[in-house]
C-alpha cells in the first residue's frame, strides 16, 4: 500500500468538494470527520477527539441507537489477560480509563472488579498459564496462579477435585456496555459534536482518491476524514469506497440464570472446554458457551440465533462439571450477539488506500475492552498524523498482504 499522508484537521489544508449539485433533494452540510458507527468503539473516537484534541466539528452517524449493535449484547468484562504483549499494554490502558471513568468523561460508570478466574485441567495447559502469569508480572500486575484449593477459596461454588489449577487476576473487571456508549456520546455532544441515530450510511463518496462526502438518507455531509467505526457492517461501508475488510462474523449465545447466593463471583473461564461464566450485579448468573458459538454467518443483516433448551442443555453441562453446586439453578433469560473476527484475533485500525478513510473494526469481540485506547490512536492519527499511545501500524489493513505480520492473539 503506498504511503499516506494526513493532514491534521486544524490545518484546514482541504478544500471540500461543492456537491450539491448531485443530489438536490438532500441536505447538504459540512464536517471535518464523520464516525460511521455508534458503539463503544465509535463513541470513544468521537469522545477523544472532542476532548482530548478539541475538535467539534465531528459528526457520528448511528444506523440505528447509540449503543443498539453488538455493544449491547457485549458482556462488558475488560481485562489485560492476552497473549500479546500489544494487547496486555492496551489492556492495562483501558483498565485505568474504566476505572477512572467518571474523571476522564464527567459521566457515572460502576466498575466492578470482579477479576478474571482462568481454569486450566491439563499440564500442558498449566505450562501455558505460566507462561502467562511471567507475561503479566513484567507489567507489574496482580497476576498469579493459584493451587486448585486456593481457586476455591476464592469462589467456594468451584469444585476443586476437577481442576488443576487457575490464573487470577483480580484487577481485571466489568462495565456497563451500554452506559460506556451513551456516557461517551453525552459528553461529545456536550462538546458541540453532533450525533445522529437512525442514519444508515448509503453510500461514501470519493473524489480524486480521497474521502469527499458521506450520504445518508436525509443529508449528505461533505468531509475531509471517514472513520469505519461500524462494527459487523464495516465490510459493508468498506466496498462503499472499493476496499475488502477481511472479517468473519460470529454469533455468541448467553443464557441468564436466577440469582446463585453468592456475595461475589469472578469471571471465570475455562477455555479447555469453551465456556465461561460470571455472576451479573443482580446476582444472576450469565453463562456462554463458546462450543456452541455459530460460525456460517454470511451476513450481519439477516443474522439470528435460536436459543433453547439444547443450548441450555450443553452449557448447563459443562457448568456442573466446573461448578456442581450451582447446577440446579432456572434459566429465566437469554441473548445472542454478532462478533466480527479477524483471522488473526487483533484488529483491523489506521489508514487505508483511501485517503481520509479510516478503520477501526475487527476488534474480535474485545471492542468494549480496547474502545478507548483505539478512540485515542485514532483520533491522534486523524489530527497529528501519528499515534504514539501504542503500535498502530502493526494493526493496519495492509498487515494481510505482508508476510511479516504480527503474531495471532491467542487470547480472542
Amino acid at each position: 500500500m503506498e504511503s499516506i499522508i494526513y493532514v491534521p484537521v486544524r490545518s484546514k489544508a482541504h478544500t471540500l468538494i461543492d456537491c450539491n449539485s448531485v443530489m438536490s433533494d438532500m441536505a447538504t452540510k459540512s464536517a471535518e470527520v464523520a464516525i460511521v458507527g455508534g458503539g463503544a468503539v465509535g463513541t470513544s473516537i468521537l469522545f477523544h477527539l472532542t476532548k482530548r484534541h478539541d475538535v467539534s466539528d465531528v459528526v457520528l452517524l448511528e444506523r440505528d441507537q447509540i449503543g443498539s449493535g453488538s455493544t449491547s449484547r457485549a458482556v462488558g468484562g475488560v481485562r489485560y489477560t492476552f497473549s500479546h504483549p500489544l494487547n496486555v499494554e492496551m489492556g492495562l490502558q483501558n483498565l485505568d480509563f474504566y476505572k477512572n471513568f467518571e474523571a476522564n468523561v464527567g459521566q457515572e460508570l460502576v466498575f466492578r472488579e470482579n477479576g478474571y478466574m482462568y481454569v486450566f485441567h491439563s499440564p500442558a495447559s498449566e505450562r501455558e498459564w505460566e507462561e502467562y502469569a511471567e507475561l503479566y508480572g513484567e507489567y507489574d500486575t496482580r497476576a498469579t496462579l493459584l493451587t486448585p484449593e486456593e481457586t476455591v477459596e476464592v469462589f467456594p461454588a468451584l469444585d476443586a477435585g476437577s481442576i488443576r489449577g487457575s490464573l487470577w487476576a483480580p484487577d481485571c473487571g466489568h462495565v456497563d456496555p451500554y452506559t460506556v456508549a451513551q456516557s461517551m456520546a453525552t459528553a461529545s455532544m456536550e462538546r458541540g459534536a453532533t450525533v445522529e441515530t437512525k442514519a444508515r450510511v448509503r453510500d461514501v463518496v470519493t473524489r480524486d482518491g480521497r474521502v469527499a462526502a458521506v450520504e445518508t438518507d436525509e443529508h449528505r455531509y461533505e468531509v475531509n476524514y471517514v472513520v469505519n467505526a461500524a462494527g459487523a457492517w464495516a465490510p459493508a461501508i468498506g466496498q462503499m469506497v472499493g476496499i475488502d475488510i477481511p472479517i468473519e462474523w460470529l454469533i455468541r449465545q448467553i443464557m441468564v440464570t436466577d440469582e446463585i447466593g453468592y456475595d461475589r463471583c469472578p469471571l471465570v473461564i475455562d477455555r479447555e472446554n469453551q465456556f465461561y461464566f460470571e455472576m451479573e450485579e443482580t446476582g444472576s448468573l450469565l453463562v456462554c458457551d463458546m462450543g456452541q458459538d455459530i460460525h456460517d454467518v454470511t451476513d450481519p443483516e439477516g443474522a439470528a440465533a435460536d436459543i433453547g433448551y439444547n443450548y441450555y442443555l450443553q452449557a448447563f453441562e459443562k457448568l456442573e462439571g466446573l461448578a456442581p453446586a450451582l447446577g440446579d439453578l432456572e434459566v429465566i433469560n437469554d441473548w445472542a450477539g454478532l462478533q466480527s473476527h479477524t483471522d488473526d484475533g487483533h484488529a483491523i485500525l489506521g489508514p487505508t488506500s483511501v485517503d481520509g478513510f479510516l478503520l477501526a473494526c475487527g476488534l474480535s469481540g474485545h471492542g468494549i475492552m480496547q474502545a478507548p485506547s483505539v478512540g485515542v490512536a485514532i483520533s491522534d492519527l486523524i489530527v497529528k498524523g501519528e499515534t504514539d499511545v501504542f503500535d498502530l501500524n502493526s494493526l493496519t489493513l495492509d498487515r494481510f498482504d505482508s508476510d511479516d505480520r504480527i503474531e495471532p492473539e491467542l487470547m480472542a
